[in-house]
């Protein structure tokens, strides 16, 4: 595969300082044998070559002017450009051809993710400032999301964010994160990094549960006074005394107790 393109499964795949902390963490957990989705990873230095390419350095050294008004025109121009151009031949070729096999070995529509050099650091998240594109079908649809994360690094809130954080948009990059959508039954999680036990012990209450035989599954707050016939509860214990567990046949972690 490519240089700048770096299947999650690969050992280098957790460099954050090429992959951003979001991708780098996800390919951490699979090689530590936890189960993620299929995917892998677009280097920020394919952000970094497409603005040269493009000839935006100006413009990227212009968003740190003390004049708002040049601040802003260099902003715009780094967006509508990240936006309107193609993406060069050296970059868009082998990201094209990574995706098709994605898309063969799958058969799953497309989630594409911001995955920004600077989230998780320096005492800033940037949660939820960032963007992801989910359930893309077309190439089309696929090429534009790339472009649109690069972009979303130059967005209002985010310039927004990254002064009231002591950064600039000029000083990082965008790295991209590509996985097959999963249609998924029940989902959950919090903007903390943490290990799934430690989530749910915290802050599911009592216990864990299924609720079966609905036509949507949800994750619930589990409730001591329900009937055992209705739910299925896990007593709600230390985080030391949990285990995460894959269970191919419900395809699913299932958090046990240790023994």
């Amino acid at each position: 595969m490519h240089s700048l393109i770096v299947p999650l499964t690969e050992t280098k795949a957790a460099d954050a300082n090429r992959f951003g902390p979001k991708a780098a963490n996800l390919a951490a957990l699979g090689q530590a044998g936890l189960p993620i989705p299929d995917g892998f990873c677009l280097d920020a230095e394919a952000y970094r070559r497409q603005i040269a390419a493009l000839g935006l350095h100006g413009a990227m050294a212009n968003i740190n002017s003390h004049e708002p008004g040049r601040a802003r025109r260099a902003a715009l121009d780094m967006k509508l450009g990240l936006l309107d151009q193609p993406i060069i031949a050296e970059i868009l070729d082998p990201l094209l051809a990574a995706w098709r096999d994605l898309v063969r070995r799958t058969g799953a529509r497309t989630v594409v993710r911001s995955s920004a050099l600077v989230e998780d650091r320096f005492g800033s998240s940037f949660a939820g400032q960032f963007e992801s594109y989910l359930g893309l079908e077309t190439e089309e649809e696929f090429v534009t999301a790339v472009r649109s994360c690069w972009a979303a690094l130059w967005s209002t809130r985010v310039l927004r964010y990254m002064a009231g954080h002591d950064a600039s948009p000029a000083e990082t990059a965008m790295a991209v994160l590509i996985q097959p959508l999963i249609e998924a039954r029940v989902a959950g999680g919090d903007s903390a990094s943490r290990t799934a036990a430690t989530w749910c012990s915290t802050h599911l209450g009592p216990g864990i549960i299924d609720r079966p035989g609905r036509g949507r599954t949800r994750a619930h707050r589990a409730d001591p006074r329900r009937t055992a016939s209705r739910y299925r509860a896990r007593p709600k214990i230390s985080p030391r005394q949990l285990r995460a567990q894959w269970t191919p046949a419900r395809a699913s972690i299932v958090l046990a107790a240790v023994p």
